[in-house]
């Protein structure tokens, strides 16, 4: 009981926002869709390569149920152009729910085209998130703010937030991945995520596998306690990241902690992971619930598990150089 009421009280500070908080968000919401439309488009470019070099489709999920009656080129040239058809429809009428849902169904198509020849988990998120931003209320808009009803306003933003909070659940998930993963190798006697080699290991078998280089791979492999502690600081930001939707204050810092996250897998294994880079900065850089002019001090007092301790550490120590005679 305790802990319920411990996240109803978050949630009402979260959505006890200004006016202000909440027309930003029906700013940012339709830059989802706005991105969409030059992610579809970019698509295209690829079209004529994909026509010219056909593949089978080995794993038909039921969105392209439709897809057996068709040859290759015809499915890729439908998925494709319904992607941007629908992206356009619901880039132009975000505020009304059937155009949400046109660009779903056109996102739920791609990213069904995408898998049907092998597991892609690039656009997991961009799909979820195109369903959840269904849920938005209608009759909104840059100039029908509709402010005084309290109600509309915290139904909006619970369903902004939601996204928020499914996107930072997914970095946490893949953290408890990671956990049950490193579980499974104490069991078997291999390297865990204690190991101050596990970060050089696993960056010497991804490279092996794909049988190249990377940017920051020599040095990861002759600095093994130098990755190790990125390694753990990497682990720290993903395990965490769930809790940060509930903490506000956090909200700016850690989508750049998850972009420098995948800028440094990047650089270490030459894993490159766009899609998510995008939907942090849209959804976070410039959150409606983050406090822009919040202190350093409640900031880092906001971090999770270590937030106390740091204040103590870096605020103490301040203290006592200035109460020196």
């Amino acid at each position: 009981m305790i802990f319920f009421h411990s996240i109803r009280k978050k949630f009402e500070t979260i959505f006890d926002t200004e006016e202000n908080a909440f027309r930003k968000a029906q700013v940012l919401a339709p830059v989802f869709y706005y991105i969409l439309v030059f992610f579809s488009f970019q698509q295209l470019e690829g079209l004529k390569f994909q026509v010219a070099h056909p593949h089978t489709l080995t794993t038909l999920t039921w969105p392209l149920f439709w897809a057996q009656h068709m040859d290759f080129a015809a499915t890729v040239t439908v998925v494709l152009l319904f992607f941007v058809t629908s992206s356009l429809i619901g880039a132009f009428y975000s505020v009304h729910r059937l155009a949400r849902i046109a660009a779903f169904l056109g996102m739920l198509f791609f990213h069904a085209y995408t898998n049907a020849s092998g597991v892609n988990h690039q656009y997991d998120v961009w799909l979820w998130v195109s369903f959840l931003l269904l849920f938005l209320p209608g009759g909104w808009g840059f100039y029908k703010y509709r402010s005084d009803n309290n109600s509309f306003r915290k139904k909006f933003l619970l369903v902004f937030w939601s996204v928020q909070g499914y996107v930072l659940l997914t970095y946490t998930m893949s953290g408890i991945g990671k956990f049950i993963g490193s579980f499974e190798q104490l069991q078997r006697g291999g390297a865990t995520l204690l190991s101050p080699d596990s970060a050089s290991l696993t960056v010497a078998s991804q490279l092996l596998q794909m049988q190249q280089d990377s940017v920051l791979g020599t040095f990861i492999l002759t600095h093994p306690i130098l990755a190790w502690i990125g390694f753990l600081v990497i682990f720290y930001v993903q395990i965490t990241a769930f809790s940060v939707a509930f903490r506000p204050a956090l909200h700016r810092l850690w989508a750049l902690f998850l972009i420098l996250f995948h800028l440094a897998t990047y650089l270490a294994m030459n894993a490159i992971f766009v899609a998510p880079t995008l939907l942090l900065t849209v959804f976070f850089f410039d959150s409606p619930f983050a406090d822009r002019e919040i202190s350093l001090k409640n900031q880092l007092k906001a971090f999770p598990l270590f937030g106390t301790l740091f204040v103590r550490v870096m605020w103490g120590r301040v203290t006592k150089h200035t109460n020196r005679p």
